[in-house]
């Protein structure tokens, strides 16, 4: 379903409203967070010195060399306290609500990108910028993950927007490059951005070659439950490789829970699921039922009250199912 201009503006200011509402009811009477407090200080240096002290080297700017830190939040507070002449508390309340409108548009983008229809990409703009930790982040707090989350959905619709024979491909690639360089610069969560960029590569790859072999849909599902599995397991893996940041991750960690303690497999799966479960919440339902939609619908027709929308396995979807699994995995890296 398509909406008019009128209607489309309504709903946005609707939502807005809607957003800033409940963010105006949770606040507190002043900033919080102790993040918060540290990225004051930070934004303070650079409205006092006029730079940022602590840039010494250009991976300083993405916070990879000693004592550094990703200055895109300071350097955005300070602009804004200098521009507006509000001081260093008041910019960062101003901060949440401008981080907060353009997490709510940029989810409507990348909804839209996935499928052009205004009720889906409104309903997802919705959850997006109402989401328990997405308000959390946003309510009067200099913590650089709100600008992070806000940004994210921008990535994930310049991927999408490179795919195929588009118009002006080489300015998507371009946006693609500069809101990856831009989220660098707002906290280290970047550093797993790569998978969204694997994910990107292996669907563009497969649905490729599906289409070069023309390949029937018989032989697809046969082998995609199998082959997602299997991408799923090793990405899981990989927190418990002792590489990198994951050099101080060991199975040991889910020995003890709120309900189970005890080294034996069946208490380490069962601590294990509920941890996972925890940071998904009743949102894996839906999670679940949509990979099951998509994996098995066209034969068995699971709803017919669904079958109007008639999903194919188009490159968008796959990019979609890809970057699910591969992150899945690493919710409970905090």
């Amino acid at each position: 379903m398509k909406f008019d201009k009128r209607t489309t503006l309504a709903l946005f200011g609707s939502l807005l409203f809607v957003n800033f509402a409940v963010r105006y009811s949770l606040l507190g009477g002043h900033e919080e967070g102790s993040d918060s407090f540290l990225i004051h200080n930070l934004a303070n240096t650079i409205t006092n010195f006029g730079y940022a002290k602590w840039i010494i080297h250009p991976l300083s700017y993405f916070g990879l060399t000693p004592l550094s830190y990703p200055c895109a939040v300071p350097y955005f507070l300070s602009g804004i306290s200098q521009l507006t002449g509000l001081d260093m508390e008041s910019s960062i309340l101003l901060f949440s609500l401008i981080t907060a409108s353009v997490g709510m548009g940029a989810a409507y983008l990348m909804a839209l990108e996935i499928r052009n229809d205004h009720v889906f990409a409104f309903t997802v703009a919705f959850i997006y910028s109402l989401s328990p930790i997405f308000v959390e982040y946003t309510l009067w707090q200099a913590t650089t993950r709100s600008l992070f989350m806000a940004f994210l959905p921008l990535l994930i619709w310049s991927l999408l927007r490179t795919y195929g024979d588009r118009p002006k491909k080489n300015i998507n690639i371009f946006l693609c490059i500069l809101i990856f360089t831009v989220l660098g610069t707002i906290h280290h969560m970047f550093l797993l951005l790569p998978l969204f960029l694997i994910a990107y590569f292996s669907s563009t790859f497969i649905y490729n070659w599906v289409r070069k072999k023309n390949l029937n849909d018989n032989w697809v599902y046969r082998h995609q439950t199998l082959l997602l599995t299997i991408l799923f397991l090793l990405c899981f893996l990989v927190q418990f490789s002792h590489l990198g940041i994951y050099s101080t991750v060991s199975w040991k960690k889910y020995e003890a829970g709120m309900f189970f303690t005890g080294s034996g497999r069946d208490i380490i799966f069962m601590n294990m699921l509920i941890d996972y479960w925890s940071r998904t919440g009743f949102f894996a339902f839906f999670g679940l039922f949509g990979l099951l939609l998509l994996f098995y619908r066209p034969r068995k027709k699971i709803l017919d009250v669904l079958k109007r929308y008639k999903f194919d396995k188009t490159q968008n979807e796959i990019f979609i199912i890809f970057g699910l699994l591969m992150t899945i995995p690493f919710v409970t890296m905090g």
